[in-house]
C-alpha cells in the first residue's frame, strides 16, 4: 500500500504468495498519488501487510520510505524478507491511543501504527465506516467508498463474494491442498500445495528421500552441500529420462563420495553412508607442487 504521513491509503496490489512457486519471482507494482501532482511537502510510505491466507489471520507489516518526494516517479527496489515466525511485541507501552484497533510495530523498523478493526480506519482508528465485503474476508480499510480486504483462498472479487470453481472437481492427490490461479499468476490454473511425502504437479508421486549416514571416524557436520553430477550419453538426442546421477557431499571443505546410481529410478529411497575411504581427494593430495602449477 502506498500511504501518506496520515496513513491514508493512495492505492494498494494484492497477490498471493506461495513459497514453493514463487520464491525468487520478481513482482512489479504501481501504486499511485491520489492528486495529480501530488503533495510534495507530504511524507510517503509503502507498507506491506502479510496475512496467512489459510488462517485468515494477520501476519506482519513492513515499512519502506519513499525518498525525494520532490520527484514525481520513484522506482522502489527492494527484496522483501517475511520471519518465519510472528513477530512479538518489543514492548507493552506502545506510544499509539488506537480507538479501535491494536497497536503494532513494523518488523523491520521501530516505528508503531495502529491497524484498526473492521469498520474503522484512520491513523488512531476513530473513523468509523462500513466494510462491504464477505463476512470471511479480512476489511482492512475503506479508501474512496470502497473497501480493501483480503480474501479467504477459495473466494476473490471486488469483494470477496465470488468463488473461485477451478478446485471444485478435486485436481489434487493423496489430500494436498488445491489452491486456485491468483488474478496476477498466469501461469498455471491452479497449484497442488503438497502434503508431506509426495511430490509432482498433482503431488501424485512419493517423495524421494535421501538418508545421509555418518561412519563413527567422520564428525557430523552442520551444514552439508549436496552435489549431484550427471554423466550424459553419447547419444543424441539426450533420452527423456536423466542419466545417473553420482552424488558428492561436501563439508568441511572435502568432499566425500556419497553414492554412485548406476540404474536411474524415479521412485527410490536411498540410504547412504559417508566412511572415510569415500574421501575424493584434492589435487594437491594426488601432485606434487611441479605438476599442480602446470597448464591444465
Amino acid at each position: 500500500m502506498l500511504i501518506d504521513y496520515n496513513t491514508i491509503i493512495h492505492t494498494s496490489e494484492q497477490f498471493d504468495y506461495i513459497s514453493v512457486r514463487d520464491c525468487s519471482k520478481k513482482f512489479n507494482f504501481y501504486l499511485l498519488y491520489l492528486t495529480r501532482p501530488k503533495n510534495t511537502n507530504q511524507t510517503y510510505n509503502v507498507r506491506i501487510d502479510t496475512y496467512n491466507k489459510e488462517k485468515m489471520e494477520y501476519y506482519v507489516s513492513m515499512i519502506y520510505p519513499i525518498q525525494y518526494s520532490f520527484l514525481p516517479v520513484h522506482r522502489l527496489s527492494l527484496q522483501v524478507d517475511v520471519p518465519i515466525s510472528k513477530v512479538t511485541e518489543k514492548s507493552k507501552i506502545c506510544p499509539l491511543k488506537c480507538g479501535h484497533g491494536q497497536c503494532r510495530y513494523f518488523s523491520n523498523s521501530n516505528k508503531y501504527f495502529c491497524q484498526c478493526s473492521k469498520g474503522y480506519s484512520g491513523m488512531l482508528c476513530t473513523i468509523k465506516n462500513a466494510c462491504d465485503c464477505s463476512s470471511d474476508s479480512i476489511c482492512i480499510e475503506v479508501v474512496n467508498n470502497r473497501s480493501i480486504y483480503v480474501c479467504p483462498l477459495d473466494k476473490f472479487g471486488p469483494r470477496c463474494y465470488l468463488k473461485r470453481t477451478t478446485c471444485i472437481s478435486n485436481l489434487c492427490s493423496n489430500n494436498s491442498r488445491c489452491i486456485s490461479r491468483d488474478e496476477k499468476n498466469s501461469e498455471m490454473k491452479y497449484f497442488c500445495l503438497r502434503s508431506q511425502s509426495y511430490m509432482g504437479s498433482r503431488c501424485e508421486n512419493l517423495e524421494i528421500k535421501i538418508k545421509f549416514h555418518f561412519s563413527k571416524t567422520i564428525f557430523i557436520p552442520q551444514t552439508i552441500f549436496i552435489h549431484f553430477i550427471y554423466f550424459p550419453p553419447k547419444s543424441n538426442p539426450l533420452p527423456k529420462i536423466p542419466p545417473d546421477p553420482i552424488q558428492i557431499v561436501e563439508f568441511h571443505q572435502q568432499y566425500y563420495l556419497a553414492l554412485l546410481q548406476r540404474n536411474f529410478t524415479s521412485l527410490i529411497n536411498i540410504l547412504t553412508t559417508i566412511i572415510h575411504e569415500h574421501r575424493c581427494l584434492s589435487i594437491k593430495d594426488l601432485f606434487i607442487d611441479d605438476i599442480q602449477i602446470l597448464p591444465r
